[in-house]
Protein backbone atom coordinates (compact mmCIF):
# COMPACT_ATOMS: atom_id res chain seq x y z
CA UNK A 1 0.00 0.00 0.00
CA UNK A 2 1.67 3.15 -1.02
CA UNK A 3 0.79 6.20 0.30
CA UNK A 4 3.89 8.49 -0.07
CA UNK A 5 2.03 10.68 -2.32
CA UNK A 6 -0.57 12.04 0.08
CA UNK A 7 -0.98 15.20 1.03
CA UNK A 8 -2.28 16.71 4.25
CA UNK A 9 -4.14 20.18 4.95
CA UNK A 10 -4.37 21.13 8.30
CA UNK A 11 -7.20 23.29 10.73
CA UNK A 12 -5.88 24.66 13.62
CA UNK A 13 -8.21 25.04 16.25
CA UNK A 14 -8.69 26.93 19.35
CA UNK A 15 -5.95 25.30 21.34
CA UNK A 16 -4.72 22.08 19.07
CA UNK A 17 -4.48 20.52 16.15
CA UNK A 18 -8.03 19.09 15.24
CA UNK A 19 -8.81 18.67 12.06
CA UNK A 20 -7.30 17.09 8.63
CA UNK A 21 -8.13 16.21 5.51
CA UNK A 22 -6.08 12.86 3.42
CA UNK A 23 -5.62 13.37 -0.69
CA UNK A 24 -5.21 10.15 -2.23
CA UNK A 25 -3.03 9.47 -5.26
CA UNK A 26 -6.94 8.00 -6.47
CA UNK A 27 -7.96 11.25 -6.38
CA UNK A 28 -10.18 10.73 -3.07
CA UNK A 29 -10.10 12.86 -0.42
CA UNK A 30 -10.38 11.32 3.01
CA UNK A 31 -11.81 13.82 5.85
CA UNK A 32 -11.23 13.82 9.37
CA UNK A 33 -14.46 13.44 11.87
CA UNK A 34 -12.75 14.60 14.71
CA UNK A 35 -13.67 18.25 13.84
CA UNK A 36 -17.05 18.16 12.02
CA UNK A 37 -18.90 15.72 14.36
CA UNK A 38 -17.34 16.80 17.62
CA UNK A 39 -19.94 17.37 19.49
CA UNK A 40 -21.37 13.67 18.99
CA UNK A 41 -17.60 12.72 20.36
CA UNK A 42 -18.50 14.81 23.92
CA UNK A 43 -21.67 12.34 24.29
CA UNK A 44 -19.65 9.24 23.37
CA UNK A 45 -21.87 9.06 20.16
CA UNK A 46 -20.46 7.63 16.73
CA UNK A 47 -17.03 8.15 15.46
CA UNK A 48 -14.21 6.70 13.40
CA UNK A 49 -10.46 6.65 13.94
CA UNK A 50 -8.16 7.37 10.90
CA UNK A 51 -4.55 5.73 10.14
CA UNK A 52 -1.91 7.60 8.25
CA UNK A 53 1.37 7.17 6.53
CA UNK A 54 4.43 7.45 8.53
CA UNK A 55 6.54 9.77 7.05
CA UNK A 56 3.09 12.09 7.09
CA UNK A 57 2.96 11.40 11.15
CA UNK A 58 6.71 13.18 11.14
CA UNK A 59 5.25 16.78 9.24
CA UNK A 60 2.56 16.58 11.83
CA UNK A 61 4.90 16.33 14.78
CA UNK A 62 7.21 18.97 13.45
CA UNK A 63 3.99 21.42 12.50
CA UNK A 64 3.30 20.92 16.55
CA UNK A 65 6.23 21.83 17.18
CA UNK A 66 6.45 25.89 15.86
CA UNK A 67 3.76 26.37 18.53
CA UNK A 68 5.11 27.97 21.71
CA UNK A 69 2.80 26.38 23.63
CA UNK A 70 1.44 23.34 22.32
CA UNK A 71 -1.05 21.49 23.55
CA UNK A 72 0.28 17.76 24.75
CA UNK A 73 -1.84 15.08 22.52
CA UNK A 74 -1.31 11.16 22.94
CA UNK A 75 -0.34 9.93 19.54
CA UNK A 76 -0.52 6.08 19.44
CA UNK A 77 2.24 4.74 16.78
CA UNK A 78 0.57 1.18 16.20
CA UNK A 79 2.01 -0.45 13.60
CA UNK A 80 -0.48 -1.16 10.32
CA UNK A 81 1.42 -4.14 8.06
CA UNK A 82 4.78 -2.70 9.35
CA UNK A 83 4.49 0.81 7.53
CA UNK A 84 1.43 2.52 8.95
CA UNK A 85 0.45 4.37 12.37
CA UNK A 86 -2.50 5.39 14.06
CA UNK A 87 -2.82 9.10 15.84
CA UNK A 88 -5.67 10.24 17.63
CA UNK A 89 -6.86 14.06 17.81
CA UNK A 90 -8.62 15.10 20.36
CA UNK A 91 -8.56 18.39 21.57
CA UNK A 92 -9.33 17.40 25.53
CA UNK A 93 -8.75 13.72 26.93
CA UNK A 94 -11.02 13.25 28.74
CA UNK A 95 -13.50 13.39 26.18
CA UNK A 96 -11.62 10.73 23.80
CA UNK A 97 -14.00 7.79 23.18
CA UNK A 98 -12.73 4.41 25.30
CA UNK A 99 -12.88 1.06 23.50
CA UNK A 100 -14.67 0.10 26.66
CA UNK A 101 -17.74 2.45 26.03
CA UNK A 102 -18.11 1.87 22.75
CA UNK A 103 -18.26 -1.73 23.41
CA UNK A 104 -20.93 -0.79 25.69
CA UNK A 105 -23.23 -0.12 22.99
CA UNK A 106 -22.08 -3.13 21.35
CA UNK A 107 -19.89 -2.22 18.39
CA UNK A 108 -16.72 -2.86 17.02
CA UNK A 109 -14.63 0.23 16.57
CA UNK A 110 -13.91 1.38 13.10
CA UNK A 111 -11.10 2.14 12.33
CA UNK A 112 -10.46 3.39 8.80
CA UNK A 113 -6.82 2.87 6.74
CA UNK A 114 -6.05 5.85 4.31
CA UNK A 115 -7.43 3.33 1.31
CA UNK A 116 -11.02 3.88 3.37
CA UNK A 117 -11.20 0.25 4.32
CA UNK A 118 -12.26 -0.49 7.57
CA UNK A 119 -9.43 -2.27 9.79
CA UNK A 120 -9.25 -3.70 13.63
CA UNK A 121 -6.98 -4.38 16.10
CA UNK A 122 -5.91 -7.49 16.81
CA UNK A 123 -8.10 -7.57 20.27
CA UNK A 124 -10.83 -6.53 18.63
CA UNK A 125 -10.11 -9.59 15.89
CA UNK A 126 -10.26 -12.06 18.20
CA UNK A 127 -13.37 -10.96 19.54
CA UNK A 128 -15.09 -10.67 16.26
CA UNK A 129 -13.74 -14.62 15.31
CA UNK A 130 -15.28 -15.64 18.46
CA UNK A 131 -18.13 -14.25 18.19
CA UNK A 132 -18.58 -15.52 14.36
CA UNK A 133 -17.55 -19.13 15.19
CA UNK A 134 -17.92 -19.87 18.90
CA UNK A 135 -21.15 -17.98 19.83
CA UNK A 136 -23.89 -20.37 18.39
CA UNK A 137 -22.07 -23.56 18.67
CA UNK A 138 -22.69 -26.45 21.20
CA UNK A 139 -19.53 -27.56 21.91
CA UNK A 140 -20.81 -29.86 24.68
CA UNK A 141 -21.70 -31.85 21.01
CA UNK A 142 -18.50 -33.57 19.78
CA UNK A 143 -18.84 -33.53 15.75
CA UNK A 144 -16.00 -33.93 13.29
CA UNK A 145 -16.98 -31.22 11.53
CA UNK A 146 -17.26 -29.23 15.03
CA UNK A 147 -13.84 -30.46 16.01
CA UNK A 148 -12.65 -29.19 12.95
CA UNK A 149 -13.76 -25.67 13.46
CA UNK A 150 -12.40 -25.34 17.30
CA UNK A 151 -9.21 -25.85 15.61
CA UNK A 152 -9.35 -23.78 13.00
CA UNK A 153 -11.05 -20.93 15.12
CA UNK A 154 -7.91 -21.36 17.59
CA UNK A 155 -5.56 -21.25 15.19
CA UNK A 156 -6.92 -17.75 14.04
CA UNK A 157 -7.50 -16.48 17.29
CA UNK A 158 -4.03 -17.50 18.15
CA UNK A 159 -2.42 -15.94 14.62
CA UNK A 160 -4.79 -12.93 15.56
CA UNK A 161 -3.97 -12.53 19.32
CA UNK A 162 -0.07 -13.08 19.25
CA UNK A 163 1.23 -12.51 15.97
CA UNK A 164 -0.21 -9.34 14.82
CA UNK A 165 -0.08 -7.42 18.39
CA UNK A 166 -0.01 -3.59 17.67
CA UNK A 167 -1.01 -4.13 14.36
CA UNK A 168 -4.24 -4.18 12.04
CA UNK A 169 -6.09 -6.10 10.36
CA UNK A 170 -8.29 -5.52 6.89
CA UNK A 171 -11.71 -6.17 8.14
CA UNK A 172 -12.68 -7.53 4.69
CA UNK A 173 -9.61 -10.15 5.11
CA UNK A 174 -10.69 -11.12 8.45
CA UNK A 175 -14.35 -12.28 7.05
CA UNK A 176 -11.97 -14.33 4.28
CA UNK A 177 -10.04 -16.13 7.03
CA UNK A 178 -13.82 -16.99 8.99
CA UNK A 179 -15.50 -18.07 5.62
CA UNK A 180 -11.86 -19.67 5.16
CA UNK A 181 -12.50 -21.77 8.45
CA UNK A 182 -16.16 -22.53 7.92
CA UNK A 183 -15.30 -24.36 4.57
CA UNK A 184 -12.50 -26.62 6.44
CA UNK A 185 -15.20 -27.39 8.68
CA UNK A 186 -17.91 -27.71 6.10
CA UNK A 187 -20.04 -24.63 6.99
CA UNK A 188 -19.56 -22.63 3.80
CA UNK A 189 -23.40 -22.05 3.64
CA UNK A 190 -23.05 -19.67 6.92
CA UNK A 191 -22.23 -15.90 6.85
CA UNK A 192 -19.24 -15.09 8.70
CA UNK A 193 -20.95 -11.30 8.68
CA UNK A 194 -24.05 -12.56 10.48
CA UNK A 195 -24.95 -10.95 13.51
CA UNK A 196 -26.37 -13.48 15.85
CA UNK A 197 -29.93 -12.19 17.70
CA UNK A 198 -28.82 -14.07 20.85
CA UNK A 199 -25.97 -11.57 21.57
CA UNK A 200 -28.69 -8.44 21.15
CA UNK A 201 -26.43 -6.66 18.29
CA UNK A 202 -27.36 -3.10 18.53
CA UNK A 203 -29.63 -2.90 21.56
CA UNK A 204 -28.11 -0.05 24.60
CA UNK A 205 -26.54 -1.91 27.13
CA UNK A 206 -28.32 -0.05 30.06
CA UNK A 207 -31.45 -0.99 28.54
CA UNK A 208 -33.01 -4.17 30.27
CA UNK A 209 -34.42 -8.01 28.86
CA UNK A 210 -36.61 -10.42 30.55
CA UNK A 211 -34.42 -13.02 32.26
CA UNK A 212 -36.76 -15.88 30.17
CA UNK A 213 -34.55 -14.49 27.34
CA UNK A 214 -31.36 -15.39 28.71
CA UNK A 215 -32.88 -19.00 29.94
CA UNK A 216 -33.59 -19.82 26.53
CA UNK A 217 -30.25 -19.16 25.09
CA UNK A 218 -28.51 -21.10 27.85
CA UNK A 219 -31.06 -24.45 27.31
CA UNK A 220 -30.83 -24.15 23.32
CA UNK A 221 -26.87 -24.33 23.47
CA UNK A 222 -26.39 -26.08 26.94
CA UNK A 223 -24.27 -23.67 28.60
CA UNK A 224 -23.71 -23.05 31.97
CA UNK A 225 -25.89 -21.04 33.80
CA UNK A 226 -24.39 -18.16 36.65
CA UNK A 227 -26.04 -16.14 39.09
CA UNK A 228 -27.05 -12.36 37.98
CA UNK A 229 -25.05 -10.16 39.61
CA UNK A 230 -26.68 -6.95 39.00
CA UNK A 231 -30.53 -7.42 39.24
CA UNK A 232 -33.15 -5.63 37.33
CA UNK A 233 -35.22 -2.31 37.51
CA UNK A 234 -38.11 -4.87 38.08
CA UNK A 235 -38.60 -8.93 39.12
CA UNK A 236 -37.39 -11.25 36.24
CA UNK A 237 -35.53 -8.00 34.48
CA UNK A 238 -31.99 -7.79 34.05
CA UNK A 239 -29.77 -5.24 32.56
CA UNK A 240 -28.68 -6.13 29.06
CA UNK A 241 -24.83 -5.23 29.41
CA UNK A 242 -25.23 -8.19 31.81
CA UNK A 243 -27.36 -10.60 30.20
CA UNK A 244 -24.04 -10.20 27.03
CA UNK A 245 -21.63 -11.05 30.16
CA UNK A 246 -23.31 -13.64 30.76
CA UNK A 247 -23.56 -15.52 27.52
CA UNK A 248 -20.30 -14.45 26.57
CA UNK A 249 -18.65 -15.84 29.68
CA UNK A 250 -20.55 -19.59 29.26
CA UNK A 251 -19.15 -19.84 25.82
CA UNK A 252 -15.70 -18.91 27.05
CA UNK A 253 -16.15 -21.81 29.27
CA UNK A 254 -17.68 -24.34 27.13
CA UNK A 255 -15.11 -24.13 24.53
CA UNK A 256 -12.13 -23.70 26.21
CA UNK A 257 -12.71 -26.71 28.61
CA UNK A 258 -10.90 -29.44 29.12
CA UNK A 259 -8.76 -30.55 26.75
CA UNK A 260 -9.21 -27.32 25.02
CA UNK A 261 -8.04 -25.28 27.58
CA UNK A 262 -5.65 -22.49 26.51
CA UNK A 263 -4.73 -19.95 29.03
CA UNK A 264 -3.71 -17.10 26.76
CA UNK A 265 -6.64 -16.93 24.80
CA UNK A 266 -9.24 -17.63 27.49
CA UNK A 267 -7.63 -14.74 29.38
CA UNK A 268 -7.89 -12.66 26.38
CA UNK A 269 -11.41 -13.33 25.47
CA UNK A 270 -12.29 -12.88 29.49
CA UNK A 271 -10.79 -9.40 29.48
CA UNK A 272 -13.26 -8.65 26.68
CA UNK A 273 -15.75 -9.13 29.18
CA UNK A 274 -15.03 -6.06 30.98
CA UNK A 275 -15.99 -4.21 27.78
CA UNK A 276 -18.97 -4.49 27.98
CA UNK A 277 -19.07 -3.44 31.65
CA UNK A 278 -20.12 0.12 32.87
CA UNK A 279 -17.39 1.66 34.71
CA UNK A 280 -19.42 1.74 37.83
CA UNK A 281 -19.97 -1.30 38.04
CA UNK A 282 -16.06 -2.73 37.38
CA UNK A 283 -15.44 -3.59 41.10
CA UNK A 284 -18.82 -5.93 41.20
CA UNK A 285 -17.64 -7.52 38.05
CA UNK A 286 -13.86 -8.80 38.99
CA UNK A 287 -15.39 -10.21 42.09
CA UNK A 288 -18.14 -12.18 40.00
CA UNK A 289 -15.55 -14.06 38.14
CA UNK A 290 -13.23 -14.20 41.06
CA UNK A 291 -15.73 -16.30 42.94
CA UNK A 292 -16.08 -18.52 39.73
CA UNK A 293 -12.51 -18.95 38.90
CA UNK A 294 -11.04 -19.05 42.54
CA UNK A 295 -12.66 -21.36 44.41
CA UNK A 296 -11.73 -19.76 47.65
CA UNK A 297 -13.61 -16.29 46.76
CA UNK A 298 -17.15 -15.70 47.20
CA UNK A 299 -19.28 -12.95 45.71
CA UNK A 300 -21.78 -10.90 47.79
CA UNK A 301 -22.86 -7.08 46.62
CA UNK A 302 -21.93 -4.40 49.58
CA UNK A 303 -24.44 -2.48 51.25
CA UNK A 304 -23.21 0.72 48.99
CA UNK A 305 -23.27 -1.38 45.79
CA UNK A 306 -26.90 -2.43 46.77
CA UNK A 307 -27.76 1.08 46.72
CA UNK A 308 -25.97 2.35 43.73
CA UNK A 309 -27.96 -0.14 41.63
CA UNK A 310 -31.48 0.59 43.35
CA UNK A 311 -30.47 4.20 42.78
CA UNK A 312 -30.06 3.39 38.93
CA UNK A 313 -33.14 1.39 38.92
CA UNK A 314 -35.03 3.59 40.39
CA UNK A 315 -34.24 6.01 37.15
CA UNK A 316 -35.42 3.35 35.01
CA UNK A 317 -38.73 2.89 36.59
CA UNK A 318 -38.95 6.79 36.58
CA UNK A 319 -38.00 7.10 32.45
CA UNK A 320 -40.18 4.04 31.78
CA UNK A 321 -43.12 6.10 33.42
CA UNK A 322 -41.86 9.36 31.66
CA UNK A 323 -42.20 7.95 28.11
CA UNK A 324 -45.42 5.96 29.34
CA UNK A 325 -46.69 9.52 29.63
CA UNK A 326 -45.72 10.87 26.28
CA UNK A 327 -46.78 8.00 24.48
CA UNK A 328 -50.45 8.67 26.06
CA UNK A 329 -50.48 11.85 25.10
CA UNK A 330 -49.77 11.31 21.88
CA UNK A 331 -52.10 9.33 21.26
CA UNK A 332 -54.89 11.76 22.53
CA UNK A 333 -53.28 14.08 20.65
CA UNK A 334 -53.50 11.90 17.76
CA UNK A 335 -57.50 10.60 18.53
CA UNK A 336 -58.51 14.44 18.81
CA UNK A 337 -57.18 15.03 15.28
CA UNK A 338 -59.31 12.35 14.47
CA UNK A 339 -62.14 13.65 15.74
CA UNK A 340 -61.57 17.25 14.29
CA UNK A 341 -60.94 16.05 10.77
CA UNK A 342 -64.30 14.24 11.09
CA UNK A 343 -66.45 17.11 12.42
Amino acid sequence: MDLADMRFEYTKGETCMTDFTVHLPDGNVLRSNFCQYWDKFKFNKKFSYFLIDSKDFENMERMWSRYQDPVKIDIATECFLGNLVRFTLVPDPSHEVTRREYQQRNGHIRVFAPDMKVVSDNFSACMFVFESLVMGENWNQETEDRNTLRQETIGLMTTLGIFLQDKYIDCSNQCIMIQTARISADRLDEDPRAVPNYFLHGRQADNEIYMEHLDKVLQDFDLQKHPIFVRGSKPGRMPIWVFRVLVKLAWIQQFFKGDHYDPYLMSVMIECLYFHVPEDYMDIMKRFLASIFEESKTFELTDAENKMIDEANEKIVQKEKEEEMREKARKRAHNQNKTRKRK
